[in-house]
């Protein structure tokens, strides 16, 4: 298969730029003439094939009145070298999981974010050491936001690997874990959603170094994305990517089917959480 050749930045440039345009009334056309550019440079900034030199930019945001703080990001989105805040980390992130097609998810020892509820995230962001505690509040809002996703008329086929520690690690508690746990299982009886146990008694596996996102897409190639302490990455080499294709086959080889992992879910809530697991408790996000 052929794919486009922009990457993941320069998509996330180009879709806002193309939105600045219509919020402007410009066709590609006009916007063309008032820079004294050609039409077709117009369309390779627009759709990320090409990324305007910072001066080039500028011009384009002007004649597109793109002014404060979208002005600053885009500014920033178009130096390659530079490193994103998490803000932005987290809008390229979202708008790349929106345009998805599949997401296959796994953290070694937590619930991935996208199935995350509210007070285990909270927990989470809460110890997460670089986080000021005046940001706790809107890292957790973001990360409530970005599963929207599985509201969509079309939502995105999602296989997330859980393994089986991280369903007794009691991150926020034993009710927030009860929460959490029934969560798992609605979620799992969605039909676009996969939720599989990786069991303790597999022992070592590869996915066990590290988290990691896979998005795979229609018209672009698969990107992988990895999250730390201090930044989230990329990955969109294919090579690499490849790597973590290969992760996933193993950690498919490794898990529990998707009925034995609601039962693996149902066993550890009844048998730890389940004095916290009653109907307000259960059913509360």
């Amino acid at each position: 298969m052929v794919y486009d050749i922009s990457t993941v930045r320069s998509r996330e440039l180009g879709n806002a730029l193309r939105l600045a345009m219509e919020n402007a009334k410009l066709t590609g056309k006009q916007a063309a003439i008032l820079l004294g550019w050609s039409e077709s440079r117009v369309s390779r900034a627009l759709t990320g094939s090409s990324v305007p030199s910072p001066l080039n930019l500028s011009a384009l945001l002007a004649v597109c009145r793109v002014t404060g703080e979208e002005r600053d990001y885009l500014l920033h989105l178009g130096q390659p070298a530079a490193t994103l805040g998490w803000q932005t980390d987290h809008r390229i992130l979202a708008d790349n999981q929106r345009q998805a097609l599949s997401i296959t998810a796994f953290h070694g020892a937590l619930i991935p974010a996208l199935f995350q509820v509210h007070g285990y995230a909270r927990a989470l962001i809460t110890r997460t050491l670089n986080v000021p505690f005046g940001e706790v509040k809107e890292r957790v809002a973001a990360r409530l936001t970005s599963q929207r996703i599985f509201a969509h008329k079309r939502p995105p086929a999602c296989t997330v690997f859980v393994h089986e520690l991280s369903l007794q690690l009691p991150v926020g508690g034993a009710k927030v874990m009860a929460q959490q746990l029934h969560h798992l299982l609605r979620l799992s009886m969605r039909p676009a959603i996969t939720i599989r146990i990786v069991p303790t008694a597999a022992g070592a596996q590869p996915g066990l170094i590290g988290s990691c996102c896979l998005l795979e897409f229609a018209e672009f190639a698969p990107v992988a994305y990895l999250d730390n302490e201090v930044a989230g990455l990329f990955i969109e080499e294919p090579e690499q990517v490849a790597t973590y294709q290969r992760v996933f086959t193993a950690l498919a080889t490794a898990a529990l089917d998707e009925e034995q992992s609601r039962d693996k879910i149902r066993a550890v809530a009844a048998s730890r959480y389940l004095e916290h697991g009653g109907a307000a408790g259960w059913g509360e996000n």
